[in-house]
């Protein structure tokens, strides 16, 4: 279960933003908006909904950083699992600081830098070559996802942001416990 509460995060998240998608099904598009327009107290009907479910996201998020922390059995896992935490608190901040405000865009970004620099630092970490691997991949495929213009909308490239997230989370959720393992 402790593996699984960063899944929970991205879970939570999707349940909170669908609610907020299904309230403005009247505007909200992902071809013409981001996720974040949903919190946006201008914009969006109980835009409330959407900025909870960020928050509580986040708080599982960086729930799973602590843990991540804990059961790492190297420095290089312990500081992914710092910059996962990290990735949680902005999480947090970007559900506190809805779109619109000045300092949205940059915390909605940190955030996926966090997560991805630090599951990058945690697959470097890990002992089993095929998930060092497969981190290391998807790092370099949120990096140059970021950069190449070939996104129809914001709102496609977060899905496809948030799709290596939950790859991740699994990837975590499955590795073998190296101390176990030795057993």
């Amino acid at each position: 279960m402790r593996r699984a509460f960063g899944l929970l995060s991205i879970i939570i998240f999707f349940i909170f933003t669908s609610v907020s998608i299904f309230i403005n099904k009247n505007w909200w598009n992902i071809l013409n908006y981001t996720f974040s327009k949903l919190g946006k107290p201008a914009l969006a009907l109980s835009p409330w909904i959407f900025s909870v479910g960020v928050i509580i996201g986040g708080i599982f998020m960086s729930i799973h950083g602590f843990l991540v922390i804990s059961h790492s059995e190297n420095k290089l896992k312990i500081v992914g699992g710092s910059y996962v935490i990290l990735s949680g608190i902005f999480m947090i901040l970007s559900g506190v600081f809805s779109d619109g405000t000045k300092s949205h865009d940059f915390i909605a970004l940190s955030t996926f830098l966090f997560f991805y620099t630090g599951n990058l630092l945690y697959g470097l970490g890990s002992y089993d070559k095929k998930i060092r691997n497969c981190f290391i991949t998807i790092f370099i495929a949120a990096i140059v996802g970021l950069l190449l213009p070939i996104w129809p909308s914001l709102g496609i490239l977060e899905i496809y942001g948030l799709s290596l997230v939950v790859i991740e989370c699994i990837l975590i959720i499955y590795e073998k416990d190296p101390v176990l393992s030795l057993k």
